[in-house]
């Protein structure tokens, strides 16, 4: 190659259908030294063949680490994408030999960790797809959006969970890199930090998209558990201030629609029909007309309103109903997939059509069924409003912990259901004549109450009215009631749903943080919603344009940087715990210079050995221990990849000697002279030539 390139060869010419220029044949094939003599003809290192594949696209396919280096040291363009939209990362992916060397070049380069092809995936896609564990790990590590979805639906972190799961370690180590020191020692009492949350926000889409969709990712993927990393802790805490206006504006209006629809229920199921209650009371016979009755409100049970207060609840209580119903109805629109899988927006549902069912004219003549439906829809209003309270951080834990417990309690009676249904048909059978046990729904009811501790001993045996037909079985079926229900079932009820506070409470506070992470995912969804654009022209641009960046904690447009004194109880930006986690973080750091300032001043000071002492001193050890470990760790990683390029150096050379074998055992050389030996070398030159 270097003579024709002497006789002016012309790089430029591409070869057959698939348009390959030299630069493209070497690099296809991994010969550096070719692709460093086209280079130096100055050949163009950006053209591209039949299929959009730059040279650096094939040099990254044959998994050649110096043609690759040689390609970007030439000022090859790494974000040059081929008819697939596969960029040179991408390509370096595919193949596992050597892809984590030519991974590392191509990120310190400067290329895009999270451009996507066709199919939308990313190159963590296909470092996960490939089962590559240490080029995922290197992209992880490196900022690559674990966020990611390809174009049906699936994210980076979901294919990594099933397909690299050693690789969901780096991701904590990716957030405690969020941690730098700013001043002075982590053991100082000036001590200062910086939290750098682009790691959880690394795509630069927060403008359009907002900044959950990697915390949105963890729940999807059944890693909650990352949510209680102290970075991700504290972006919620941050988060929760910038949203936390909108919420309680939320929070108002669920309160306002609650108070509403209790006031119009109680003006027409409740004071309403307390109307009649003066002639209730002077026993006159009902009168066709109603306005023909004198009301003697000294005798109604309930104070009567006013006729505007009453159809003032009703109107109040159905504008809301029809905002509510709008809001849902954007919800949807907005993520269906997510509102869907939602419990509470079923509840939401329920409440509209409750307030449909409740208004509807009383001439219908429907029967009492709007009385039943009134007392359901009132206690599943204030239940709902309970949950939306909880979702406050300062009341968030204990909402958690009710609807944990209830849960439990609500499994635990299912599976003991049967032996309370047993029992209140024996007491049934028992007691015939008693109207609260002879009919199952009230001896079921009777059953429950008497488990509470009420079980009336001495009016079911020996009241009058009460006095049991058959003494002897019913004592039996009484004490085996009192036995294995009221001592051991209920002993066993309340054990099994709060056996464990402290891990109660562990749980609660995951739980808790998932539903507050959803929380501002649905609040940042509404505002960073396209149909916001479709609002009419007195909804100004600049002022939802102001709203999106007021929730945003890390801004677009620059690298912002929040700082925090873990030591300085002064600093109430983060709450003491979170404080604390995050200095453990950064204690787990190796700090060289410190230990040894700490070993200095210890010698210097010559003090007692005391127990605190010895403490520290043992901690130190222990992370000098670490930090030599890690070292090793490294050390052995770069002795690895030593190995292996001689080990492609051996398979190499291995081959060329095999070649020359070859060559060899088919066309031998001559033993010795022989007559007329010249005359045929000089006849046939291109015998000796082709066998040299």
């Amino acid at each position: 190659m270097e003579l024709l390139l002497q006789k002016k060869a012309d790089i430029r010419v591409l070869f057959g259908r698939e348009r390959m220029s030299a630069l493209h044949l070497a690099a296809e094939r991994g010969n550096s030294g070719c692709i460093h003599l086209l280079l130096n003809a100055k050949a163009d290192c950006n053209t591209v063949n039949f299929r959009g594949q730059t040279p650096l696209h094939l040099a990254t396919l044959s998994q050649s680490v110096e043609s690759v280096a040689a390609l970007l040291e030439a000022g090859a363009r790494h974000d040059i994408c081929d008819n697939e939209l596969k960029s040179p990362l991408h390509s370096a992916i595919i193949k596992t030999s050597r892809s984590t060397d030519i991974v590392h070049l191509l990120i310190t380069a400067g290329a895009d960790i999270n451009g996507r092809d066709n199919f939308g995936c990313t190159p963590l896609h296909l470092a996960a797809i490939n089962e590559n564990s240490k080029a995922a790990t290197v992209l992880v590590q490196a900022g690559a959006d674990l966020s990611a979805k390809t174009k049906g639906g699936v994210s980076a972190l979901d294919f990594l969970v099933r397909r690299t799961p050693d690789v969901l370690a780096t991701i904590p180590r990716r957030l405690d890199s969020a941690v730098i020191v700013a001043d002075h020692d982590p053991l100082d009492p000036d001590c200062e930090l910086h939290l750098d949350f682009n790691v959880i926000v690394p795509g630069g889409d927060q403008q359009r998209l907002g900044e959950t969709g990697f915390l949105i990712t963890l729940v999807a993927a059944g890693q909650r558990h990352i949510l209680q990393h102290p970075i991700i802790r504290a972006f919620l805490h941050l988060k929760w201030f910038k949203i936390r206006s909108l919420f309680i504006v939320s929070l108002l209006f669920h309160a306002v629609f609650v108070l509403s629809l209790s006031a119009n229920i109680l003006s027409i199921y409740v004071v309403h029909r307390n109307r009649n209650c003066s002639v209730a009371n002077n026993q006159q016979p009902p009168l066709n007309n109603e306005s023909d009755v004198m009301w003697d409100s000294t005798h109604c049970l309930y104070p009567q309103w006013p006729l505007w207060l009453q159809d003032a609840f009703k109107y109040l209580n159905l504008a809301f109903g029809a905002l509510s119903l709008g809001k849902e109805f954007f919800q949807l629109l907005q993520t269906p997939s997510e509102y869907v899988r939602s419990s509470e927006n079923y509840i939401q549902c329920f409440l509209i059509i409750g307030v449909v069912a409740i208004n509807l004219p009383k001439n219908l003549n429907h029967g009492d069924w709007q009385q039943h439906m009134a007392a359901i829809i009132i206690v599943v209003a204030w239940m709902e409003l309970m949950m939306h309270v909880g979702r406050f951080p300062v009341f968030g834990l204990y909402v958690q912990m009710f609807t944990t417990v209830a849960a439990n309690i609500a499994k635990f009676l299912t599976a003991y259901m049967s032996l309370i249904i047993g029992f209140s048909l024996g007491l049934s059978v028992l007691y015939p004549e008693t109207k609260s046990l002879a009919l199952l729904p009230y001896s079921l009811v009777t059953t429950v109450v008497m488990m509470t501790g009420e079980l009336e001993y001495s009016k079911y045996f020996y009241d009058d009215g009460y006095r049991p037909i058959y003494p002897i079985t019913t004592l039996v079926v009484f004490l085996a009631f009192l036995l294995f229900v009221v001592v051991v079932l209920m002993n066993l009820l309340v054990g099994l749903a709060v056996s464990d506070i402290q891990g109660l409470r562990k749980s609660a506070g995951l739980d808790r943080l998932v539903r507050q992470t959803r929380l501002i995912a649905r609040m940042e969804s509404i505002v960073f919603s396209p149909w916001l654009n479709q609002l009419p022209c007195w909804f100004d641009t600049r002022a939802r344009k102001f709203i999106q960046r007021k929730i945003l904690v890390v801004p677009p447009t620059h690298h912002r940087l929040y700082t925090v004194r873990p030591n300085d109880p002064r600093d109430n930006r983060f709450p003491p715990d979170i404080k604390d986690n995050i200095l453990k973080i950064l204690l787990a750091k190796p700090h060289k210079k410190s230990y040894r300032e700490l070993h200095r001043s210890n010698t210097n000071q010559s003090a007692p050995l005391t127990e605190e002492l010895f403490d520290e001193l043992m901690q130190n050890v222990h992370r000098l221990c670490h930090n030599c470990v890690s070292q090793i760790v490294l050390m052995n990683s770069s002795v690895e990849n030593r190995l292996s390029k001689l080990e492609n150096q051996w398979i190499s050379t291995k081959k060329q000697l095999d070649t020359l074998i070859g060559i060899l055992t088919e066309r031998p050389l001559p033993s010795g002279p022989s007559p007329g030996g010249q005359q045929r070398n000089a006849n046939s030159p291109g015998l000796s030539s082709h066998n040299f």
